[in-house]
């Protein structure tokens, strides 16, 4: 091969790794730093990360879904109802906190 075609390779090679990168990440050249805060449980937050869009309303949404599920405060929340015997119903975060804590629990029991 000659110098000429072996450079013609290379920059055809480049051009379409350089279209590829383009192409599979478009928001890399959008991402910036958030900052949300505020009061949540009783107690403050304080969430700084990066993203293409603010993310403040699907965080505070999940904040919300975590507190009717599993807040002790909360009287409407389902694991305040399973205490006071008022409903069996649960829901995806108490099922994930309790497969947990049975686990925990099985790992405790054959420590000792």
């Amino acid at each position: 091969m000659n110098q000429r075609w072996l450079k013609i390779c290379f920059a055809l090679l480049f051009a379409g790794a350089a279209a590829f990168f383009l192409w599979a990440y478009p928001d890399e050249k959008e991402l910036r730093y958030y900052h949300n805060h505020g009061n949540v449980f009783g107690t403050y937050y304080n969430i700084r990360y990066e993203a293409t869009k603010d993310l403040e309303k699907d965080i505070l949404s999940a904040l919300k879904d975590f507190d009717g599920s599993l807040s002790s405060f909360n009287k409407k929340s389902t694991i305040s109802h399973i205490n006071q015997n008022k409903s069996d119903k649960t829901d995806l975060y108490f099922e994930q906190m309790y497969s947990t804590a049975e686990k925990v629990w099985r790992q405790t029991v054959l420590l000792t």
